[in-house]
């Protein structure tokens, strides 16, 4: 049985030339128990986990399919550890992913259900054995960015490059924003600000990031 799954980093790459492709790379931790009727010792050495995700009552918003993935295995604490890179993230409903990307970024916490199977790979006595169809179902709580409570950007360096047109100058800007999720964005395509006077509100102008990362 899969009791407990922790992401303890999730970062979602948005693909440069398929738009609507979606990747992620990440770190899951696992807590894994054997049937009280089994008394045996093992090591976990490989894993493949196919689960689908959804919020509240909502239908599912996307799958992942992980294949053969090395674990590491705490055999005091049956916790087993995996890294995946770049693997894709199955959307299902682009309306319901919107809207998770969106409580992602405004709310502070939010819960995602996982169902799924996943089978792993043992090392026992007497030689390996296959686990397969252990039974997924859990909730997973992520810190969302909260709109970043509300925090002003932090510009250590702004560098004139030149001039676009007459109207639009390109510049190189330093940054820096405090993110308190797990969730990064390793490739967020284009991000839009509006540069506002604080003071009385006046907008300066539209800034674009591109390519738009947060770690």
């Amino acid at each position: 049985l899969i009791r407990q799954v922790n992401v303890l980093n999730f970062g979602i790459e948005f693909d440069l030339v398929h738009v609507n492709k979606v990747h992620i790379t990440g770190r899951l931790s696992v807590l894994f128990e054997l049937s009280s009727t089994i008394n045996m010792t093992f090591k976990a050495l490989k894993t493949s986990i196919n689960f689908t995700m959804h919020f509240n009552d909502e239908p599912n918003t996307d799958q992942m399919i992980l294949h053969d993935l090395p674990v590491e295995h705490n055999q005091t604490t049956n916790e087993l550890f995996m890294n995946f890179n770049k693997q894709e993230l199955i959307v299902l409903n682009d309306s319901l992913f919107k809207e998770f990307a969106a409580n992602l970024v405004l709310t502070t916490n939010l819960s995602v259900i996982i169902e799924g199977l996943a089978a792993a790979l043992a090392e026992v006595r007497t030689g390996n054995i296959t686990l397969s169809n252990i039974p997924i179902n859990d909730t997973l709580h992520l810190v969302g960015y909260n709109q970043f409570d509300n925090g002003l950007l932090n510009i250590d360096n702004i560098d004139i490059t030149g001039a676009i047109s007459s109207h639009t100058l390109a510049l190189h800007i330093r940054t820096q924003i405090i993110n308190p999720s797990v969730v990064n964005i390793l490739n967020g395509g284009r991000l839009s600000l509006d540069l506002c006077d604080i003071i009385n509100g006046t907008s300066l102008g539209l800034i674009n990031i591109e390519p738009f990362y947060l770690q």
